[in-house]
């Protein structure tokens, strides 16, 4: 080897040995920066400080544990080693949420709810400065203490894709500036304490797919023709808002998208509104209960979605005869019928139901024979059929023997119905959790 040569090579070796000795070899700098940044460390122990972990919630959160990526909560990027995700939900965390959080920048995801956090100096104001940590895509303070009007730096967040505030003591006015959050896909409002009208501005959010106003205290609306302009919504819960002067069926017919359409407690007048072409063809939980209704059965509009799987018409009181065209509905799962005045009629046949796990029609059936009733059901090999609740109907007949057949059935309750006869030695030998037969 040439004298140069090798003199060349030993000095780059002893130039890397120092730069090993001393931390700043590149492979080792790229190393630290993915583990922790020690301000964003300091930053978790400050917040910390703040809180009183009753349970050890926090436990990794140890200054001599340097990297912080690995404490509980906490994620980083693999690329760069900031903190991207704090999440400490249903921890059972009291106290303060410190500012330090602001030196959190990359932050993307924060998740407090079902904690007892607080703003600084224990106020359940919304922490202003919570707006301030623009590259957050999901923030959850669903079941947290806040309270008051939301701060309309809020809208500041525009990277927001997902925020859910449900359950919280947030009050005041809708505020319309929510629709500043062009990004949204997934917005929950409920069970809050807003009040005034549903602002139309809404129908801004053209990216939205999970949407739930339900049960909010004080909230109403005349017009829902805002919901037109969100083509991408798949989830839609506007229970508890009084709908009855709108046009919510037509408008919810617009948006093909929708999978869950959930409108409980919302005074519609009735659902037998005639659709020219029925869009809802995705539809798979649709929820009407405790809506008068008061017409016939039959004549509603949602009987040939075969798609359906969740279908709760509670409290509807609709009358008459159930169609066909139910014998139809293949992948219904869950289909209840309670409490609606004794005054329809079961002479399906489900035998192709065969996905069917509950079926409850108490209080609901003018008349009908066990006998006949029972050998509707579903017969399928993969039978899943788990519950059948059909108390208080004026049923008359006797049990038979095929009802022991039904090998799935864990819940069987007949109560208050005229049916005679003796137990089928088939059913005894069941073990089914309720069985209520006279």
């Amino acid at each position: 080897m040439h004298r140069s040569t090798a003199i060349a090579k030993l000095a780059l070796l002893l130039l890397a040995t120092a730069a090993v000795s001393c931390g700043f070899f590149v492979v080792a700098h790229a190393h630290a920066r993915k583990s922790c940044w020690p301000h964003e460390r300091d930053a978790l122990l400050a917040l910390k400080q703040g809180i009183n972990d009753t349970y050890g919630v926090l436990a990794s959160w140890q200054k001599l544990r340097h990297d912080c990526c690995r404490w509980t909560g906490v994620a980083c990027s693999n690329k760069t080693g900031h903190v991207t995700e704090l999440d400490i939900d249903y921890s059972s965390l009291l106290g303060q949420i410190s500012p330090s959080l602001l030196s959190l920048q990359h932050l993307e995801y924060l998740d407090l709810s079902f904690t007892s956090l607080l703003g600084p100096n224990g106020s359940s104001v919304f922490p202003d400065f919570l707006s301030s940590l623009h590259n957050l895509r999901h923030l959850d303070l669903s079941s947290t203490l806040f309270s008051g009007r939301l701060p309309a730096r809020l809208s500041n967040l525009s990277n927001l894709e997902y925020l859910d505030l449900s359950s919280t003591l947030f009050s005041g006015r809708l505020p319309a500036r929510l629709s500043n959050l062009s990004n949204l896909e997934y917005l929950d409002l409920s069970s809050t304490l807003f009040s005034g009208t549903l602002p139309p501005q809404l129908g801004n959010l053209s990216n939205m797919r999970h949407l739930d106003l339900s049960y909010m205290q004080n909230i109403h609306t005349a017009d829902v023709s805002w919901l037109t302009h969100l083509h991408f919504l798949e989830h839609l819960d506007m229970s508890g808002i009084n709908l009855g002067t709108t046009d919510m069926f037509p408008v919810a017919n617009t948006i093909p998208t929708l999978k869950d359409l959930i409108l409980s407690n919302c005074s519609l007048p009735n659902a037998n509104q005639p659709l020219k072409h029925l869009n809802l063809t995705r539809l798979e939980w649709l929820d009407l209960n405790r809506n008068h209704l008061r017409h016939r059965i039959d004549t509603s509009w949602f009987w040939n979605i075969t798609g359906i799987t969740h279908l709760d018409l509670d409290e509807t009181y609709l009358h008459g005869p159930f169609p066909d065209a139910l014998g139809g509905m293949t992948s219904l799962q869950f289909l209840s019928f309670a409490n609606n005045g004794n005054s329809a009629t079961m002479m399906v046949d489900l035998k192709n139901l065969c996905d069917l796990e509950l079926l409850r029609l108490d209080g609901s059936l003018a008349f009908g024979n066990i006998t006949e009733f029972l050998k509707k059901l579903p017969q399928c090999s993969s039978n899943k059929f788990l519950s059948l609740l059909s108390n208080h109907n004026n049923m008359t007949g006797m049990l038979p023997d095929m009802v022991g057949h039904l090998t799935s059935l864990g819940q069987l309750s007949l109560s208050n119905n005229s049916i005679t006869g003796a137990i089928p030695s088939g059913l005894l030998l069941k073990r089914i959790a309720q069985a209520i037969m006279l």
